[in-house]
Order: C-alpha cells, then sequence, then structure tokens
C-alpha cells in the first residue's frame, strides 16, 4: 500500500529448483513463443524493434489432487500469496490515516480491490545477447474495460536463475513515482528507479498497472522467470470510510480518505520517466 511493490525471499529453494528444470525443458523442446500476452493471443513486434524478443510458455492450471511437479507447487503458492496480498489491502481502512499512499492498495475510485480473475503461470525466457523487455505499464486505457475493472493489476514475478551475476544484466526496473521519490527525499526533477536482480528465489510483487517498468537487457545466458497476474475490480467507495472523513474527527480530512484519483505521475515527471526509459530502447518514441 505504501510502495506499490515489495520484493522478498520466497522460502522456496527446493520447488525454485525443480520449477527452473521444467521452465529450461520448455524452451529446449521449442514450445515457448514469442509474443503471448494471453493464452492463445499473440500480438506483432513494432516494426524496427531491433532486440531479440522474449518467448514464453503458458502453463496449465493443475487439478487439485493431481500429482504436482516443481511448476504446479510453485502456481498455488503464488496463487495463495496473491489471494492473501490482495485481502490484507483490503483490510486497510481509510480512516486509519495513510492518506495518499492507499492508492496503491486501493482502486482510483477509492474501492477495495477484488480479484476477478487469475490467469494461468506464464512461464518466460529471455535467451540472453540483449533480449530485453521494453518499458511500458499493463492495461493501457481505451481497452473496452468498464470502469470498475482494472484487468492486471498485481503482477506476481518469481525467479528461477542460480548463481546470476550483475554482469548477467536482465534486471527488472520499476520507475517509482512522485509521492514515492518525495517520501524517499529525491530532489525534484529526478527520475529514481528501482532495480531488481532475477536471482532464484526472489519474488517481486507490484501494481502492475501503476508502475512504468521494463525488463533490461540480458547478456550471456538465459534468464528464467514465471509470472502470475491477477485481475482485480473495484468493489466501489467504502460508505464507511466516507462517513468517517465527514464526521469531523481526529482522523478525517484530506489524508483520511482514499476516495480520490492521486495522480502517481504528474505530466512534467512522467516524461521525465518516459524519457529516460526509452533512452537506448528498441522502441523508437513517437
Amino acid at each position: 500500500a505504501e510502495h506499490g511493490f515489495v520484493v522478498c525471499q520466497g522460502g522456496l529453494p527446493s520447488v525454485a529448483e525443480a520449477a527452473a528444470r521444467e521452465a529450461a525443458d520448455l524452451y529446449a523442446a521449442g514450445r515457448m513463443q514469442p509474443g503471448a500476452t494471453s493464452p492463445g493471443a499473440v500480438y506483432a513486434m513494432p516494426q524496427g524493434y531491433a532486440s531479440p524478443v522474449p518467448v514464453s510458455f503458458w502453463h496449465p492450471r493443475e487439478e487439485p489432487g493431481s500429482a504436482a511437479g516443481g511448476m504446479a507447487l510453485l502456481d498455488a503458492k503464488l496463487l495463495a500469496f496473491g489471494r492473501n496480498l490482495a485481502a490484507a489491502l483490503g483490510r486497510i481502512s481509510a480512516a486509519d490515516g495513510f492518506g495518499d499512499l492507499l492508492p496503491f492498495g486501493r482502486a482510483d475510485d477509492g474501492g477495495r480491490l477484488e480479484i476477478s480473475q487469475e490467469a494461468q503461470l506464464m512461464v518466460s525466457c529471455f535467451s540472453g545477447s540483449g533480449t530485453r523487455y521494453a518499458p511500458h505499464v499493463d492495461n493501457a486505457d481505451g481497452d473496452g474495460r468498464k470502469a470498475t475493472d482494472l484487468g492486471r493489476c498485481f503482477a506476481l514475478i518469481y525467479y528461477l536463475n542460480e548463481d546470476w551475476q550483475p554482469a548477467d544484466g536482465g534486471d527488472f526496473r520499476a520507475y517509482l513515482p512522485q509521492p514515492l521519490s518525495r517520501r524517499l527525499g529525491l530532489p525534484p526533477g529526478t527520475v529514481p528507479a528501482m532495480d531488481v536482480a532475477p536471482s532464484a528465489d526472489t519474488l517481486l510483487v507490484f501494481r502492475a498497472d501503476k508502475l512504468l517498468h521494463e525488463v533490461r537487457p540480458t547478456r550471456g545466458r538465459q534468464r528464467l522467470a514465471v509470472t502470475l497476474w491477477l485481475s482485480a475490480r473495484s468493489t466501489g467507495r467504502d460508505a464507511n470510510a466516507e462517513a468517517h472523513s465527514m464526521t469531523g474527527s481526529a482522523a478525517a480530512g484530506p489524508q483520511a480518505t482514499a476516495a480520490r484519483s492521486l495522480p502517481l505521475y504528474p505530466r512534467d515527471e512522467y516524461g521525465r520517466c518516459v524519457e529516460a526509459a526509452l533512452h537506448e530502447s528498441p522502441f523508437r518514441p513517437m
């Protein structure tokens, strides 16, 4: 709720090892395909894209009680984690005094986030030799969703790469919005970024629909990861919190409500983020 992301150790080294073997086998068998944003969907790469592209495979969800390999066990763990995360964010009250921190854990209308769809696990491989994924946010406006439907909201990325070294590249990079950069005490006009190395058993969870993010060029070796997207919808403004903010209590007032849209990237700051993100990018700015 405060930062829009969390990075932690998964605590699943044996599961990560088994899943890494399965992912490498999928790649070696040619079962991963480029440009698949959802099962059965393929998008065309932009003309002039100069970088090798990542490939991916959508892992079918195992039936309960079936024999589970490393990938299936990882899928179950990530699903449970994501569901618990959404529930915990929903328990944070706008009356708790978090103020403008809540939009990371709420919809822009102040509503609590409710999981609406759980995607299959996407297994991906960046083959090295400069493979990257250009800066973007998920769920661009204008895709036909209802206002209360956020689409892909939470991304859970779990990395499978033993002994990953800085020289291997492939960091996940998020460009941090203005509210967070202010809390970090960074000077105006700077473009704060967070880099996460794709080391084995590292789990990254973030608001994929809010944070501008990319994968930096991968060099010299395969970069394996699994991603679980959880779509969410808004339950609407919390009537109890709204009533609380109107009572004149000590916690009331602008800092006690999340029922407003916070500009995470104000226009000038967003421009600086995009300019920095597109520097040396294979995408040509338009």
